[in-house]
């Protein structure tokens, strides 16, 4: 028996959960493609994580509390529409947005 024949018997490889980084950029909307792809071949879940640049360690702040607010807004904005693309092809998934430290 050849060896391709016997990984065909045994259990199929497959992908429970996917976790899935964007910097919403061209490149990381690629990469979501090919994940989404795996994804809907294996029936796995795709969580999706953003990471928010660190709060400013200055005495000063360079960024006001609102401005910090604001981005976080965004991405849990981009965040959701890309959650909403994942859903119509029938992927579950989920979302994580986390501040560097």
């Amino acid at each position: 028996m050849s060896a391709i024949a016997q990984i065909s018997e045994q259990k199929q490889v497959g992908f429970k959960h996917i976790l899935m980084a964007t910097d919403f950029s061209p490149a990381s909307d690629r990469a979501m493609e090919c994940a989404l792809g795996i994804a809907r071949r294996y029936g796995s879940q795709v969580t999706l994580v953003h990471a928010l640049l660190p709060e400013s360690r200055e005495p000063i702040p360079m960024d006001s509390p609102r401005d910090l607010d604001c981005e976080r807004f965004k991405a849990e904005q981009r965040m959701r529409e890309l959650a909403g693309q994942i859903s119509r092809i029938g992927v579950s998934s989920g979302l994580r947005i986390e501040r560097g430290r």
